[in-house]
């Protein structure tokens, strides 16, 4: 198995060490949850956020992401970078030659699929 670049990520379960990132805990507070939420419904006027909302962001996506710990946003991006890798390397196994993949276009062209 590859190993990880990251430091203080073990590469077999890319798990989070957080032996050697004890800085990384805690949630947000639910004061903080609740300020948030307030600035999400009702953003001022002028700002990103109240422009990101009128571009039809969905801003709840961002309050998801700040209910996790950091160490848990983390785990998550690693887990979806593995997932992607996973599939990279399955589209990569399956990739047909070219001569393969001009036969099967002009099969689809003689039954009339497109």
């Amino acid at each position: 198995m590859r190993r990880s670049r990251e430091p203080g990520v073990r590469s077999e379960n890319r798990k989070l060490d957080r032996r050697r990132h004890p800085h990384v805990s805690g949630r947000m507070t639910a004061e903080q949850r609740d300020r948030l939420i307030r600035v999400i419904n009702d953003p001022p006027p002028g700002s990103q956020l109240y422009a990101a909302k009128e571009n039809g962001i969905d801003l709840t996506l961002v309050l998801r992401q700040l209910e996790l710990t950091p160490t848990e946003r983390l785990e998550k991006l690693l887990e979806a970078q593995s997932i992607i890798e996973e599939l990279r390397r399955r589209a990569d196994a399956t990739v047909p030659e070219k001569g393969e993949k001009e036969s099967r276009q002009s099969h689809r062209k003689r039954e009339g699929q497109t």
